[in-house]
């Protein structure tokens, strides 16, 4: 590719990208450039390359110094514009563990579900009305796994639901202070 001036050609041969110049000559003897700049390693490249392609000593001219700098902090601004915003930390289940959540059993027909839930009365809402809460415990997504696997055997059909068992009955009661029958859970 032709550029027109000297100037053009220089600027595009400026490499990018935050790996420092390793120049032994100029990297105590910038002036101009405070030591802790973080354009520092741009401002190093920039002077690597006017030595390399003009085999200019920029040190003897101050006119050439100010203009690495200047070119060199471009570089360093057109980085950093490029690098993304950290983005949003999102909602996993281990930050879901705060105050207010609870596991709860349900009883839905002849299944329980065993869910977790920080408005419980809200989640409620979305099940048919003759559905029953027999119990619930305070913990978040972590216990609800491990409730989980505490039942797998009774597994429904489906994740979560589970089929009424005299290990899960004996669970349920141990959380409410009236026990419950088989047959407030087979209802």
């Amino acid at each position: 590719m032709k550029y027109g001036s000297r100037g053009q050609a220089f600027a595009a041969s400026i490499p990018t990208g935050p790996k420092p110049a390793s120049s032994k000559d100029y990297g105590e003897q910038i002036t101009g450039l405070p030591p802790d700049d973080p354009a520092r390693p741009y401002v190093l490249r920039v002077i690597t390359t006017m030595k390399l392609l003009w085999r200019i000593d920029v040190r003897s001219n101050p006119e050439l110094m100010d203009t690495a700098i200047r070119q060199g902090r471009a570089a360093y601004a057109t980085e950093q514009a490029k690098v993304p915003a950290e983005p949003p930390k999102q909602k996993t289940p281990d930050v879901l563990k705060g105050p207010g959540f609870v596991v709860y059993y349900l009883r839905v027909g002849k299944y329980v579900k065993i869910g977790v839930s920080s408005k419980l009365k809200n989640r409620l809402t979305g099940y048919p009305p003759d559905a029953k809460l027999l119990a619930t415990e305070p913990g978040g997504w972590d216990l609800e796994k491990q409730r989980h696997q505490q039942f797998r055997e009774d597994l429904a059909a489906r994740f979560e639901w589970y089929q009424p068992s005299a290990k899960l009955l004996a669970h349920i009661n141990s959380l409410r202070q009236t026990p419950l029958t088989m047959d407030d859970l087979v209802q």
